[in-house]
């Protein structure tokens, strides 16, 4: 499972959009400060909660 962090409110990213692209993993894991939320396989989960990462899955 691809796991993405960033450290600001800017989640723009090439790197996590090529590998699923070319992999098609069921589920992509972003690490941001927005809020928890799930946009096509997506899963945004804020820095605060990532700790229970397994949990929301």
């Amino acid at each position: 499972m691809p796991i993405e962090v960033k450290a600001s409110i800017n989640v723009k990213s090439r790197s996590l959009g090529v590998y699923r692209d070319k992999y098609k993993p069921k589920v992509s894991v972003r690490a941001s400060l927005l809020n928890l939320k799930v946009d096509e396989e997506l899963l945004n989960v804020p820095l605060y909660m990532f700790w229970n990462v397994e949990k929301l899955i």
